[in-house]
């Protein structure tokens, strides 16, 4: 039954090239612990959690749950933590590391430098005539400003370093 649906791509998702090889494995952990949990992705993409529970007479009891809704709920959980995480330490208006996500980024980069035992640079642009551009030209120009130094800085930028706004 395996060896037909690995073959057909049916049934439970095996990541293995080498069927014989694996059916090897499941023989030689099976029966080998009072109980095992583990959790079983299928090719139409429904997801089953397994247990095995071996009793005193070496009997092998197996059940099966579905858990598709589980999985794909954590799925969406996941996505959300991690668009809610990229909001968080980005500047909404220029769209480059907001202050807590460009000290939380050097925190991680000064770790790898000394790990390293490598330097830094650090540059700051301190642009700072916003409120004359504001009062006479209007927020909205201000705006096109800070968006227009932020593209042009990330432009010269190597894929690895970070550029963060940390003013207001």
């Amino acid at each position: 039954l395996i060896r037909n649906c690995h073959r057909n791509r049916t049934g439970p998702v095996l990541e293995t090239d080498d069927i014989e090889a694996f059916i090897q494995y499941t023989r030689s952990v099976r029966r080998q612990s009072p109980f095992r949990l583990f959790e079983v992705d299928f090719y139409d993409g429904r997801w089953f959690l397994l247990s095995e529970q071996l009793n005193e007479n070496s009997e092998l009891l197996v059940q099966m749950k579905e858990i598709t809704k589980q999985k794909l709920s954590l799925k969406t959980l996941e996505h959300s933590v991690e668009s809610l995480s990229e909001i968080a330490l980005t500047d909404d208006l220029t769209h480059v590391a907001n202050r807590r996500g460009f000290i939380q980024a050097m925190g991680s980069e000064l770790d790898r430098c000394r790990r390293n035992a490598s330097s830094a640079s650090l540059v700051l642009l301190d642009l700072d005539v916003f409120k004359p551009i504001n009062d006479q030209y209007g927020h909205q120009v201000g705006d096109l400003a800070l968006i227009y130094v932020a593209e042009l800085v990330q432009s010269h930028l190597r894929p690895y370093d970070v550029l963060g706004r940390i003013g207001g």
